[in-house]
């Protein structure tokens, strides 16, 4: 792959019910980020590491995928 996805993140209002979601959707194990209830990083059984929670301005949220540089043209 040439430019792979390296982190994702999906926030959103209500972080405890989004990673309860995909934990349960996905079979994905997640931790709390250090001192942060409101949002936690997928642990290795995902492909790609990321993390799931609370938005962090209390807006609606968001999916963001970042993707590793290449090289400029």
């Amino acid at each position: 792959m040439k430019n792979p996805v390296v982190w994702f993140e999906v926030v959103g209002k209500d972080g405890s019910r989004l990673r309860q979601f995909y934990s349960s959707r996905f079979g994905w194990e997640m931790s709390a980020a250090a001192g942060d209830a409101s949002y936690g990083s997928v642990n290795a059984c995902a492909r790609i590491p990321g993390g799931v929670g609370a938005s962090p301005d209390g807006g609606d949220g968001n999916v963001t995928f970042f993707v590793e540089g290449g090289r400029p043209r």
